[in-house]
């Protein structure tokens, strides 16, 4: 009987399904960047946009976007106050500065010159350029050029990730994750119903979809929408694991979140505007009949990121080598891949090639290189070790 305790103690301390997820949303983040160019939403605004779009891009790209990111924060939130809890709150601002900070202080700079690198390539050698592209060009020629609004770029996770870490080692310090309050937080009544309502205040302040808050300057919205997934996460980690009770629920979260979605894909724009996307970096000024909208972003956030939390559960909770390896170099490979995605799509981009094809090499050719630049170049080396720890 204590062997079999035992046992179960030391797998529900390693939840490898929790690890797996983690490194399928960054992986999918990939997936995600490298389609924006084949949908007919970013046409106007994707620096690779191909001209050639179809709408099942953008179904993919808005239906995970709702929850791709907020699952991230969420498993993010459990493992930090696993963390808290054995380390202490000197321990955990330590670990979390080594693996959170340090690389957006030391990547940041490198990638926005790789960035600005492949955008310089392209517009010399590519014809057929997107119309930010063309854009960019034209107004390079002006006498005085405007400068380029800033920008984190996809590290935006990173900057928003370490204010959340600060808040929460002071929220435990403070033994808020203990009051008993919480207890009810995570009844599927509260669960389902308040907590989409506190996260559509969030998104009722930007227009749908809901942008990457890329601004030097944080934005609240998207302060209170994911940390409220990164909180969440801290509460499923202090109350015990609550999901095997939501097992049998997960198909009808799944249903919930694809009608909603079919709301939400109706009521998107066919395109954006350069008008529009100034609106969406602004937020604010969004009339009343955005929030039936929002409150669908939410729903499907919540549920879509549950069910994924219920379906790696079910079928992601082993390691292999194989998973093991894709983990670890999920994190390498989410940093550095925009620019040798864009340096991919650019070439691709007067080859005359259908946008399926474009797509896939796109993405086969991006999380390939990263894979053997990780295998190679990072993983038993001071990089490596910084990214994921020494192994």
């Amino acid at each position: 009987m204590n062997q079999t305790i035992k046992h179960v103690d030391v797998v529900e301390d390693r939840l490898y399904y929790m690890d797996n997820l983690r490194a399928l949303a960054m992986l999918v983040g990939v997936v995600f960047h490298a389609s924006l160019a084949y949908g007919p939403l970013m046409q106007n605004m994707w620096f690779t946009a191909s001209g050639e779009y179809h709408w099942g891009f953008d179904v993919f790209n808005w239906f995970s976007h709702l929850f791709r990111m907020p699952l991230f924060f969420l498993i993010a939130g459990y493992f930090a106050l696993m963390l808290l809890q054995k380390r202490g709150v000197a321990g955990f601002i330590k670990h979390r500065s080594m693996r959170i900070l340090l690389p957006l202080l030391l990547f940041f700079p490198l990638l926005l010159w790789l960035v600005g690198l492949s955008i310089a390539w392209a517009l010399g050698h590519v014809e057929q350029l997107s119309p930010v592209m063309f854009f960019i060009k034209m107004m390079s020629g002006a006498p005085n050029p405007p400068e380029a609004p800033f920008s984190s770029m996809h590290l935006w996770f990173l900057y928003y990730l370490f204010m959340l870490v600060l808040l929460a080692a002071l929220l435990y310090q403070c033994k808020v994750f203990t009051w008993r309050i919480w207890s009810w937080a995570l009844h599927p009544a509260v669960l389902l119903l308040l907590v989409p309502a506190l996260l559509s205040i969030g998104l009722f302040q930007v227009p749908a979809p809901h942008p990457a808050p890329e601004q030097a300057i944080p934005q609240w919205w998207a302060l209170l929408f994911y940390g409220l997934f990164f909180f969440l996460g801290g509460l499923m980690r202090q109350q015990g694991n609550t999901l095997t009770t939501w097992q049998p629920y997960k198909w009808l979260l799944a249903a919930v979140s694809l009608l909603l979605f079919v709301y939400f894909y109706q009521n998107l724009p066919k395109v954006i505007s350069p008008q529009m996307a100034m609106m969406m970096g602004a937020g604010g000024n969004m009339s009343w009949s955005h929030f039936p909208v929002a409150l669908a972003e939410s729903v499907v956030a919540l549920y879509m990121t549950l069910f994924c939390l219920l379906l790696g559960q079910r079928w992601l909770n082993g390691s292999n080598k194989h998973l093991k390896l894709w983990a670890d170099a999920s994190y390498w490979i989410y940093l550095m891949h925009l620019p040798l995605l864009f340096m991919v799509q650019f070439y691709l981009m007067d080859s005359g090639w259908h946008m399926v094809w474009q797509f896939l090499t796109s993405c086969v050719v991006t999380l390939g290189v990263g894979m053997l630049t990780y295998v190679l170049l990072v993983r038993k080396t001071p990089i490596g070790w910084l990214l994921n720890g020494k192994r």
